[in-house]
């Protein structure tokens, strides 16, 4: 039977090999048959908007430490999941999804998941090769390429070379160290695509492959590709063929202000003396950093989602080879994505993976703090989501990552046996 379900997936692709070989130069946006074949034999996970605060049974010792972390960080809501081999088996949320109003944090409570953004995006880029609809090796910035119309003319000749890869593993040269820092965050910074093409023409730190930044710009263009090669928005593309495949039904691409805010989506603090910032449109209007001081729909593919923690361990459930839910991606695909390299190269989409088999990927935003670690010896994973900034900044992850890690060591075998996600 598993065989006769790998027939339609196998067809879908030699004819999509096929399209690109027929016209490799092709840069307008192309519709690429669609494949679906994301089946358990368990059947489909339960809607996880029905998670609360009294799904499974309190582990005191957790909760006491996840408040007291809190309050040493200011930290107003967060929100806990812990899966281990593919079964949900602990959620919690803590303090607050909206204080003003007087609602508590729930498991289904939605929030930003910033970088986190860019797990979901090389997901995105991997099915894509999957399909046949891209290669690692493609050049999507040389003539001819997909992402050739943001070239400006006068540009570094080394942007020919840039690869796929190069872009997931912050490799393709791009850096914020001029003067005026990551031009996906600058003050004016409205248009995604006009950020690009004025960063496109300035010179590349370093030549392709030789080097690493970390780099927004990049998992920006990452996210154009996709909708450039569907033809799709980026968001429905995602949506349809890695997110609804995964039976992830809460992933939304996030607004900018508090109008925005979508069904089920928290409210975002500031951590106490933190500055006012200024709006991105350039206006001069002060605003909270969280709400208005990034264009956070425009980073889209970097860092635009927003998402449940009990949805995060869903989606990692289908790209970890564990044999408890079926996977989006192939065993090929996801060792491709989590294969360690050295302590100076960065994964395909995690931040990290290591020699232990640990892989991590985090985010942060005005308001907003998300962690996401998966442990292969154990097979568990945990994420924790906040609305609260707190004065570290991005470097909050190695204190999040070390809660984690005491959790982890005291109470891995406290959980119950029973399988949340269904």
């Amino acid at each position: 039977m598993k065989g006769l379900r790998l027939i339609p997936v196998i067809v879908a692709i030699a004819i999509c090999l096929s399209a690109r070989a027929q016209d490799s130069t092709a840069t307008a946006p192309v519709r690429y048959p669609r494949v679906y074949d994301y089946h358990t034999d368990r059947g489909p996970t339960k809607d996880l908007r029905t998670l609360n605060n009294t799904s499974c049974a309190p582990i005191y010792g957790i909760d006491s430490t996840v408040t007291a972390y809190m309050r040493l960080h200011g930290i107003v809501g967060a929100s806990l999941a812990v899966m281990r081999n593919d079964s949900l088996l602990y959620v919690r949320g803590y303090g607050w999804a909206d204080k003003d109003a007087g609602q508590k944090m729930e498991p289904w409570h939605r929030m930003r998941i910033a970088s986190v953004s860019k797990l979901v995006t090389a997901i995105g880029i991997m099915k894509m090769q999957e399909m046949g609809l891209l290669s690692l090796t493609d050049r999507p910035l040389a003539e001819g390429g997909v992402l050739h119309y943001l070239v400006p003319a006068h540009h570094d000749a080394r942007l020919d070379s840039i690869t796929v890869e190069h872009l997931l593993r912050h490799q393709a040269g791009f850096t914020t160290e001029r003067g005026d820092g990551d031009p996906m965050f600058h003050v004016g910074m409205t248009d995604g695509d006009q950020a690009c093409r004025t960063d496109l023409g300035r010179p590349l730190l370093y030549s392709p492959g030789t080097d690493q930044e970390y780099s927004n710009v990049g998992y920006y263009l990452l996210g154009v590709m996709i909708r450039r090669i569907s033809g799709q928005s980026y968001e429905a593309w995602m949506k349809e063929n890695v997110l609804r495949p995964m039976q992830c039904y809460n992933f939304d691409i996030a607004g900018n202000y508090c109008a925005d805010r979508k069904e089920r989506e928290v409210h975002y603090y500031m951590h106490p003396g933190a500055k006012t910032d200024e709006d991105f449109h350039g206006d001069g209007t002060p605003c909270e950093a969280c709400y208005g001081g990034n264009n956070v729909t425009g980073v889209e593919g970097a860092g635009a989602w927003m998402a449940t923690a009990p949805e995060l361990c869903r989606m990692v459930a289908g790209i970890d080879i564990d044999s408890g839910i079926y996977d989006l991606l192939s065993r090929r695909s996801v060792e491709e994505m989590t294969r360690y390299i050295s302590k100076e190269t960065f994964s395909l989409g995690w931040i990290d993976t290591n020699e232990e088999g640990i892989w991590t990927r985090t985010g942060s935003f005005g308001g907003t703090t998300a962690l996401v670690k998966h442990f292969s010896e154990d097979g568990d994973c945990w994420v924790l989501l906040t609305n609260t900034s707190t004065r570290f900044g991005s470097k909050v992850a190695k204190y999040s990552s070390a809660l984690i890690g005491g959790l982890r060591e005291k109470y891995l075998g406290n959980f119950g046996k029973k399988d949340l996600f269904y």
